[in-house]
């Protein structure tokens, strides 16, 4: 009787232990794509860097490199080098005709319009899908800003999704 019962108790253990794994495997892949039904915005809690063996918050650094003046074509390539580990792997020599004009007048109120993302985006952005009928509606201000983070490659990166393309505009500064 009591082998039986061992038995049983241990194939009900087993069910149970199944069902509670299925149902991790369930919840992480419900996370999984609930994660890419939005973008991904720089200020994200999910948007992390590694600093020796702790993950920290990107946007704490993107606010304070972004809150000091460029005011040259080299300071502006390290920010990007800061901000995105893949920028020293493009070719970006069309960087270089920039010019100081540029990096003196524009790059400021660009670095301003980029840190105004917590402000301006109090909603998540939804990725718009095929055969869904449903629009994003977005304000000029939220536009240049997205446009402006997209500039300086503070965006993560989104190469673990084929649902939306990377965000940043390194892949054009190689043109």
């Amino acid at each position: 009787m009591s082998s039986n019962s061992n038995k049983k108790e241990e194939t009900t253990k087993r069910k149970r232990e199944s069902t509670l794994d299925n149902w991790v495997k369930q919840t992480k892949k419900q996370k999984k794509e609930v994660e890419y039904d939005y973008v991904i915005l720089p200020n994200s809690i999910k948007n992390k860097y590694k600093s020796g063996d702790k993950y920290l918050s990107k946007w704490y650094l993107i606010e304070t490199i972004l809150s000091d003046k460029i005011e040259n074509f080299s300071e502006l390539t390290d920010v990007m080098k800061t901000l995105n580990k893949y920028f020293d792997s493009y070719n970006c020599e069309n960087l270089e005709t920039v010019s100081d004009e540029f990096i003196c007048n524009i790059i400021p109120k660009m670095q301003k319009i980029a840190l105004k993302l917590p402000e301006l985006f109090k909603n998540k952005i939804p990725i718009l899908k095929i055969g869904m009928d449903d629009e994003v509606t977005l304000s000029r201000a939220q536009i240049a800003c997205l446009l402006c983070n997209g500039f300086f490659n503070t965006f993560p990166n989104t190469t673990n999704t084929t649902k939306l393309t990377n965000l940043n505009f390194l892949n054009l500064y190689k043109w």
